[in-house]
C-alpha cells in the first residue's frame, strides 16, 4: 500500500461543509446553485405579481377568463415569493427584494380578485331580493283592484244569504237561531247543514235574531276590510262607494 501524501505546510485547509462539521463536498457548487434558484423564484414571483395586478385591475370582474388568470397568477406570485424567502433563509442569503415585491403584488392581486368575485356574487344573488319596490301608485292600484274584487264577491254572498234565509225560514215565520261557517271557511250553513251562502276565504260572520226569531241581521266582514249587511227587513243592503249604507 502506498502512503498518504504528506501534508505540505502552508496548504489551504479543506473546505468545511455548510453545517461546519467535517470537510464539505461540492460546497462551491451548492453555493452557486442556491442564489441562482432564489433569483429565479424571485423573478417568477415579481413577473407573476405584476401581471396579476395589471389583469386584475384593468379587466372587469365579470370577464371570467381574465379573472381566473389573474387569480392564478396571484397565487403563483405569492407561492414563489414565499419559496424565494424560505430558500434565502436556508442558504443564509439576504432576502431578495424582488421576491418580496412579487409576494406583495401577488397578495394584492389575489385580494382584488376575491373582492371582485364577492361583489359580483352579491350583485347577482342579493340584488334581485333587494330590487326596486313598486311605485306607490302601482301598489295602490293593485290594492284597489283586490278590494274591488273582494267587494263584488262579498256582495254576491250577501245576496245569496238574503235569498236562502227566506228559503230555510220555518213555516211559523222564524229564522234559524244559529248559523255556522264550515271548517274550510268557504260556506255559511244552518245548524241542519243547509247552505245559506258561499263566502270569500277568511270572512267573519256576525248573525243574530230578535223579535221571537222573526227578524234577523247578518253582517259579513272580509279580510281586506269590505263588508256586507243583510237583514230580514231590507234583504241585502247595497253599500255606497265609501262602504256606507
Amino acid at each position: 500500500m502506498s502512503a498518504s501524501p504528506p501534508v505540505v505546510p502552508g496548504d489551504p485547509p479543506a473546505p468545511e461543509s455548510a453545517d461546519g462539521i467535517g470537510p464539505g463536498i461540492g460546497t462551491g457548487v451548492h453555493s452557486a446553485v442556491g442564489p441562482a434558484r432564489v433569483r429565479t423564484l424571485a423573478g417568477i414571483s415579481l413577473g407573476a405579481g405584476i401581471l396579476a395586478v395589471v389583469i386584475g385591475v384593468a379587466t372587469p370582474v365579470w370577464s371570467g377568463l381574465a379573472t381566473v388568470i389573474a387569480g392564478i397568477l396571484g397565487v403563483v406570485a405569492v407561492t414563489t415569493g414565499i419559496l424565494a424567502w424560505v430558500q434565502s433563509r436556508r442558504a443564509h442569503l439576504p432576502v431578495s427584494p424582488i421576491g418580496v415585491i412579487g409576494l406583495v403584488l401577488g397578495a394584492v392581486a389575489t385580494v382584488v380578485v376575491l373582492a371582485g368575485v364577492l361583489m359580483l356574487a352579491f350583485f347577482f344573488v342579493f340584488a334581485e331580493r333587494l330590487g326596486d319596490p313598486e311605485p306607490p301608485s302601482v301598489q295602490a292600484s293593485a290594492q284597489a283592484r283586490a278590494l274591488a274584487a273582494e267587494e263584488q264577491e262579498l256582495a254576491a254572498s250577501g245576496r245569496m244569504a238574503a235569498e236562502l234565509l227566506e228559503v230555510v225560514r220555518r213555516p211559523d215565520g222564524t229564522y234559524p237561531a244559529v248559523l255556522a261557517v264550515t271548517t274550510d271557511g268557504r260556506r255559511l250553513i244552518t245548524a241542519d247543514g243547509l247552505l245559506v251562502a258561499d263566502l270569500p276565504g277568511g270572512t267573519e260572520v256576525a248573525y243574530e235574531t230578535y223579535v221571537d226569531a222573526r227578524r234577523y241581521q247578518l253582517l259579513l266582514f272580509a279580510e281586506l276590510g269590505s263588508f256586507a249587511s243583510v237583514d230580514s227587513e231590507h234583504g241585502y243592503v247595497e253599500q255606497d262607494a265609501e262602504g256606507g249604507d
